[in-house]
């Protein structure tokens, strides 16, 4: 799951980059790419967690269950 959760975390990193890089051109781009960048970060603090055999903590899972329900 670690290695997952690091994998989603780079993609996402990515998403973002593409995301700033239209910020000027398309409505929300920035706003999107925020989200990207807020996701990864949760993402690898979950694969942190996983790592040392541990429940990723409350924000970390409650952030990664919130990204379902946004649309980009």
């Amino acid at each position: 799951m670690a290695s997952t959760a690091e994998s989603l975390a780079d993609t996402l990193d990515m998403s973002a980059r593409v995301h700033d890089a239209m910020a000027e051109r398309v409505p929300d781009a920035a706003q999107h790419a925020e989200q990207e960048r807020r996701l990864a970060a949760a993402e690898r603090k979950a694969a942190a967690a996983y790592r040392r055999g541990e429940i990723p903590a409350d924000e970390v899972r409650r952030v990664i269950r919130d990204s379902g329900r946004r649309s980009c």
